[in-house]
């Protein structure tokens, strides 16, 4: 997966960071090119290229007085988090089924999700 040159600098001299982001985006990469997206696939590409270029896309919104803000940290939690952002799009057909079956024991969120979620693939569907 390609980084963006600045990200991958600004956290490069930390062997820790550089490790944690590198075994991320290899775990995150190998799931993404071992699933067929077969949920939603007329949606935006969400493949590796994506990552890539929403990275880019970013760091290209950040300003140079954000940029001279930004802590290694920072940049290392940015590139995982892109990474992370569409991964519950690569689901299996039985894994989105597990989600949306009326006595799945996947729930919602209590303050956030009112209506369960087979209720709302019903009303979706």
């Amino acid at each position: 997966m390609k980084i963006p040159a600045f990200l991958a600098a600004s956290y490069s001299s930390d062997l820790r960071l550089t490790a944690t982001v590198s075994h991320a985006l290899n775990r995150i990469e190998d799931h993404i090119s071992a699933t067929r997206m077969v949920f939603f696939p007329e949606y935006t590409d969400h493949s590796v290229s994506h990552i890539e270029l929403t990275a880019q896309t970013a760091l290209d919104l950040a300003t140079l007085p954000a940029r001279g803000l930004m802590t290694p940290v920072d940049a290392a939690a940015l590139m995982v988090a892109v990474s992370l952002h569409d991964l519950g799009m690569h689901l299996t057909k039985e894994g989105f089924e597990s989600l949306i079956s009326h006595d799945s024991r996947w729930k919602g969120i209590d303050f956030f999700d009112t209506k369960s979620w087979s209720s709302l693939w019903e009303e979706f569907y």
